[in-house]
């Protein structure tokens, strides 16, 4: 269980940090709209919440004898 937790902590923070940095690659663009970045940091965040609490799950799970 311990290493799903892990796993899916680390992919999560993975499309979190690709969802902030589409949000700044159109940060900047005068065409860009609004609604798409605010969209994207929304989802970044969410996915970073998912990710500190799979970690933090993790953490608390004791590691099960094989």
């Amino acid at each position: 269980m311990k290493a799903y937790l892990l796993v899916s902590a680390v992919v999560f923070l993975l499309f979190a940090v690709v969802m902030f940095v589409v949000v700044i690659g159109h940060w900047g663009d005068s065409q860009s709209d609004r609604w798409f970045n605010l969209g994207h940091a929304v989802l970044g965040v969410g996915l970073l919440a998912l990710a500190i609490w799979a970690f933090r799950l993790s953490r608390r799970t004791a590691t099960t004898p094989t």
